[in-house]
């Protein structure tokens, strides 16, 4: 019996290990729902707590302006022999989900840039997208990432979006390029959360959103 209960216990330990090593599974993507800038912050916590080449590629997969977009180039290219799930664009389905997985991980191996202290990744969108490039970044040195929304000229996004979401801003400055910028810093469980919204000038319209998440 005692020698039953060791081996047991040995095998929830390989189990274990398996799971915490394992590449990371991105949840379910909800195409029906814009962007949640508050539903940002937990794909950041968990990037943060991953390897660095893992944790870019969640932070641009769970995006869906990013799924949308790849998903749009692969019906750009449809042929006969293409299945018919990815020339429809039924995003959802495993079939062209699986591919655009695939092709978002050739990009990772082809463009993630890592340096000494830093992994990031630009996604550049080729398509009509209220963004013209994400970049997502996780410190090779600490539990810390974060990720870059470079916003379109004629975007609706404004400085009431966030205060209305957020409130007032920690605190308020002014760039190098006389560009008004709202910080604000939000406590969360085990987290140190940032938020940045660059205005282009002194707004309305913001500019670039940067959010960041740290393990304290």
């Amino acid at each position: 019996m005692r020698n039953y209960f060791s081996i047991h216990v040995r095998f929830l330990w390989i189990v274990a290990f398996i799971l915490a090593t394992a590449s990371p599974t991105c949840l379910a993507v909800d195409y029906k729902k814009a962007l949640q800038w508050r539903d940002v912050f937990p794909d950041l916590e968990r990037a943060a707590l991953l390897q660095p080449k893992d944790g870019v590629a969640l932070l641009i997969k769970q995006l869906a302006n990013v799924r949308v977009s790849v998903a749009m180039q692969l019906m750009a290219h449809c042929s006969s022999s293409t299945p018919r799930p990815i020339c429809e664009g039924d995003l959802g389905n495993p079939v062209l989900e699986n591919r655009i997985d695939a092709e978002l991980d050739e990009e990772f191996r082809d463009r993630v840039r890592s340096s000494g202290s830093v992994t990031s990744f630009d996604y550049v969108f080729r398509t009509t997208a209220p963004f013209t490039v994400i970049t997502a970044m996780r410190s090779n040195r600490g539990p810390y990432a974060s990720i870059y929304f470079e916003l379109v000229e004629a975007t609706s996004v404004t400085r009431l979006s966030f205060e209305s979401l957020f409130g007032q801003p920690s605190e308020e400055l002014i760039d190098a390029n006389r560009n008004s910028v709202l910080v604000y810093r939000i406590s969360a469980s085990g987290f140190s959360r940032v938020l940045q919204v660059r205005l282009r000038g002194s707004g309305p319209q913001v500019g670039r959103v940067m959010m960041s998440a740290e393990r304290k």
